[in-house]
């Protein structure tokens, strides 16, 4: 699997991908696409959207990182997973899933309907 990174990401620095390997434990997943990578397991992210992983990032840590995302500043929190809606990865905290061109109008429909269906739970919880 080292050799497998190594051999995908050969313009980036050996260090680095050993210390975002390690960091994996339980998902020794990378997926990569032509500008950037995902780690599943640990929280962390890198400036000039290098690196994006879950489990629980806080969104005021991400929004540090708005300025890199271009056109569409945004991110939605699921659960312990958060996606950024400018062509970069999404990942879950138990999986690797990448995607080069998200379709932003989509995404805030989506976003309209998890805040419309959450009123709907406080107002019945309540």
């Amino acid at each position: 699997m080292i050799f497998t990174l190594i051999f995908h990401f050969g313009n980036i620095e050996d260090h680095k991908i050993k210390g975002n390997f390690a960091k994996l434990e339980k998902n020794q997943k990378l997926v990569t696409t032509d500008k950037s990578f995902i780690a599943t397991h640990e929280s962390f992210v890198a400036p000039n959207n290098s690196y994006v992983a879950t489990n629980g990032l806080p969104v005021g840590y991400m929004l540090q990182y708005q300025v890199k995302l271009g056109q569409n500043p945004k991110f939605v929190q699921i659960g312990k997973s958060y996606i950024a809606t400018n062509q970069l990865p999404i990942a879950t905290d138990d999986s690797s899933v990448t995607t080069i061109d998200l379709h932003v109008p989509l995404m805030e429909k989506s976003i309209t309907i998890a805040i419309d269906c959450y009123g709907e739970w406080i107002e019945k919880n309540n």
